[in-house]
C-alpha cells in the first residue's frame, strides 16, 4: 500500500500539484515517507508531533491529522494541496472524524482519496455511504487471497482447543464490552492452559504476535508467557515512546519471541518476520480482524506462512478474510427491535462466506447459521459425567419456543470446563460459586433467568453462543481497538 501511495504521490507531483498525505499513527507517517524516498527523488517533508517534526513547504506533505487540523492555512502558504489522501481510512471514526473533515475543509478544490485494507466500519458500514461520508465511491476491492504468494505471505490456522467465552459479554457501539470480556479472559487456569497450547502449535515459531483485551488482560499473558519461559514484552498505547521502539526493534531482531499487545499493532505494523498470530481478543468488528491477520501476512525472508492461533473463535465469527463485512446491529439496537416487537422470532444471522476454523483464507462453509430463541422457563438437574466417573454435572434445560436447550455446568471437571462453570455463576450475580454440582443445585433456582439465548445447531445438540440480558447503560471504552496518542 505504502508503494502504490507513493506512486500516486509521483504522479500528481509530476502534474504540478502538491499532496497532502494524513493519518493518524505516526509509524504510518515514517513508513509511507520511506517508501516515496525509495522510489523517488521527490521533495517530502513530515508535519507530527509524534516524530518531532514540523515541516510546511515540501512536495508532499505526511501529516498527523491530530497535528494539522487546527494549522491547514500554515501548510498551504507553500501553496495548495491538488491531492488529500488518508492512510488506513477506516479510522476516521466518531472521534476524530471532525479533525478530518477539518483537514478537507481547508482545501475544497483537492482531490481526496482513502487508502485501507477494510474500508468498513462497525459505527458506519462502508467508508463511502451514509450521510457525511468523506468518499464517494470504492475503487478497487483486492481479494488478499489473490495476493498469495506473489505479495503477501499465506495465513494457515489451527483449531485450538482452547476458545475464549463471550457469553453473557454485551455488547455497545457494535462491539463487545472490553471490561466484561476481560472477566471471562482472566483466569489463571485458562490463561496458562492458553499459552501451553500456543507453543504446543508455535513451538518452531519465532515471531509471535499476542492481542490481548485489555492491559489486565496483556500483563497476566505476559506474565505466565515470562513463567513459562517464552521471551516476551508487552505494548500499549501508554508505552513510553522509546522503550516503544525499543521493545518493537528488538522483536523484529528476534531478541523478543512473543509481543503482547492491547489496540496499538492492529493498524499498520509492520513487521514482515512476524509468523504466528495468537489471538486472544474477540471482537465483532471484521475491519479489525482483518487488520489484526493482516499483520501477519508480510513476506519475510525464511518465512513460508504464519500460523494462526485464534482463541477468541473470530475465524468462525466472521468468515473469509476476502469477502467484505455487512453490519450487525449492536446489543443495544437488537434490544430496542425486541422491545417494539412483544413476541420476538427466531433471528438469523448470516455472516457471509465463511472458512473452516483451520483455515482464515479459505471459503469453506460450515454451518455458522444463529439463532435466537425465547426462554421460556428453565429447570435444573443433576447428571454424572461419562468423562469423570467421580464427577456430577448440574444442567440447566431451557425451553424455548422452537427446541429444548440444554447446558452442563461442569464445576467439578478440571481446568477449562470448571473456569467456564464458574463463569456461568458469574454472569448471574455469584462471583463465589459453589465448587460441587449438590450445592449449585440448591442455588440455581434463586438465579435469574436469561430472556433468550443466541444458539448455534451442532450435530443433534444446540450449542449455547450468548445469553441476553438486559443491556446495561455502559458508554465505549475505545473506537475500534486503536488508540490515538501518537500525535497531540
Amino acid at each position: 500500500k505504502s508503494l502504490c501511495l507513493a506512486a500516486i504521490c509521483q504522479h500528481y507531483v509530476d502534474g504540478g500539484q502538491r499532496v497532502l498525505v494524513v493519518s493518524h499513527r505516526k509509524e504510518l507517517l515514517a513508513q509511507d515517507n520511506e517508501a516515496l524516498a525509495s522510489l523517488s527523488s521527490i521533495e517530502s517533508g513530515i508535519y507530527s508531533a509524534g516524530l518531532d517534526r514540523r515541516d510546511t513547504s515540501q512536495l508532499v506533505l505526511f501529516a498527523g491529522v491530530q497535528s494539522i487540523y487546527g494549522r491547514m492555512e500554515e501548510l498551504q502558504q507553500a501553496g495548495a494541496f491538488g491531492l488529500v489522501i488518508v492512510d488506513e481510512a477506516h479510522c476516521i471514526g466518531r472521534k476524530n472524524t471532525a479533525m478530518y473533515h477539518k483537514v478537507v475543509a481547508a482545501v475544497p478544490d483537492a482531490r481526496r482519496l482513502g487508502l485501507t485494507a477494510t474500508p468498513y466500519r462497525l459505527d458506519s458500514g462502508l467508508l463511502h455511504e451514509g450521510q457525511d461520508a468523506m468518499f464517494d465511491t470504492l475503487a478497487i476491492h483486492i481479494e488478499p487471497k489473490s495476493l498469495v504468494p506473489e505479495y503477501l505471505s499465506p495465513l494457515i490456522g489451527v483449531g485450538t482447543n482452547e476458545v475464549m467465552s463471550v457469553a453473557g459479554v454485551h455488547t455497545v457501539a457494535g462491539d463487545y464490552v472490553a471490561k466484561e470480556l476481560e472477566q471471562n479472559a482472566i483466569d489463571e487456569e485458562l490463561i496458562r492452559a492458553t499459552v501451553q497450547e500456543a507453543y504446543r502449535h508455535a513451538a518452531d515459531r519465532k515471531h509471535w504476535l499476542v492481542f490481548c483485551i485489555t492491559v489486565a488482560h496483556a500483563e497476566a499473558v505476559l506474565q505466565e508467557l515470562t513463567a513459562q519461559n517464552i521471551d516476551a514484552a508487552i505494548v500499549t498505547g501508554k508505552t513510553p515512546k522509546q522503550e516503544r521502539a525499543d521493545v518493537l526493534r528488538l522483536f523484529k531482531a528476534g531478541k523478543i519471541r512473543a509481543l503482547v499487545s492491547v489496540g496499538c499493532l492492529t493498524t499498520g505494523f509492520d513487521a514482515p518476520v512476524t509468523d504466528c498470530l495468537v489471538m486472544l481478543r474477540p471482537t465483532q468488528s471484521k475491519g479489525l480482524h482483518v487488520q489484526m491477520l493482516g499483520r501477519g501476512m508480510r513476506k519475510a525472508e525464511g518465512k513460508s506462512n504464519c500460523l494462526v492461533l485464534d482463541f477468541a473463535g473470530n475465524i468462525a465469527r466472521h468468515g473469509s478474510i476476502n469477502t467484505f463485512a455487512e453490519y450487525i446491529p449492536s446489543e443495544r439496537e437488537l434490544a430496542e427491535e425486541r422491545k417494539r416487537r412483544p413476541e420476538p422470532q427466531p433471528r438469523k444471522i448470516d455472516h457471509g462466506q465463511a472458512p473452516s476454523l483451520f483455515d482464515p483464507m479459505g471459503d469453506d462453509r460450515p454451518d455458522l447459521t444463529l439463532i435466537e430463541m425465547r426462554v421460556n422457563r428453565i429447570k435444573y438437574f443433576l447428571q454424572d459425567s461419562k468423562k469423570y466417573t467421580d464427577c456430577t454435572n448440574l444442567v440447566a434445560s431451557y425451553s424455548c419456543d422452537q427446541a429444548s436447550i440444554r447446558q452442563w455446568i461442569c464445576l467439578e471437571y478440571p481446568g477449562g470446563a470448571a473456569y467456564h462453570a464458574r463463569q456461568w455463576f458469574r454472569r448471574r450475580g455469584i462471583t463465589n460459586s459453589p465448587t460441587n454440582a449438590q450445592d449449585a443445585l440448591r442455588l440455581a433456582y434463586t438465579l435469574p433467568t436469561p430472556y433468550s439465548l443466541t444458539v448455534r445447531k451442532s450435530g443433534q445438540y444446540w450449542n449455547v453462543i450468548t445469553e441476553h440480558w438486559d443491556a446495561p447503560d455502559i458508554e465505549p471504552e475505545n473506537d475500534e481497538g486503536e488508540d490515538m496518542n501518537d500525535d497531540d
